[in-house]
């Protein structure tokens, strides 16, 4: 008696789902997948825009450094590229290819730190090109 209520419960089931539209197992499984693959694309944008921003925020710091240098009555080029160099040893080893120039002129003084982004996402390479300028220091009559 038992097995016939069973079958008789499990035919108008498989009525029901005939009705609906077809058999719909496992479709959740399927929207999991894409569901997670889509959030772990999105985390890994996030994190590397994160990484972006804190790198370049860094690069300008360590060009400030440099110009610091620079600008001043006694300054040269070369100590304001040591200094950023120096900065960016420490703080910035996830720049990669990066390239310091500095210039100075007797009104104005400048660095730039230039590199590439250590990527998150396979096949992404992100550059950054920062300049800090300031006027030279200089004596006046």
């Amino acid at each position: 008696m038992l097995r016939a209520v069973n079958a008789s419960a499990s035919q108008s089931v498989r009525k029901i789902r005939r009705r609906r539209g077809g058999d719909d197992l496992g479709s959740s499984t399927v929207e999991f997948v894409v569901a997670a693959a889509l959030m772990m694309m999105l985390l890994l944008v996030i994190v590397q825009i994160g990484v972006y921003f804190h790198l370049r925020a860094v690069a300008q710091t360590a060009a400030r450094h440099g110009v610091d240098q620079v600008r001043v009555y006694d300054g040269s080029v070369e100590a304001g590229i040591a200094t950023t160099e120096e900065f960016l040893d420490q703080s910035g080893r996830s720049i990669k290819d990066r390239h310091v120039t500095a210039s100075r002129t007797a009104a104005q003084s400048s660095v730039n730190v230039s590199g590439a982004l250590v990527s998150v996402i396979p096949g992404l390479r992100l550059h950054f090109d920062v300049t800090v300028d300031a006027p030279t220091e200089r004596t006046t009559p």
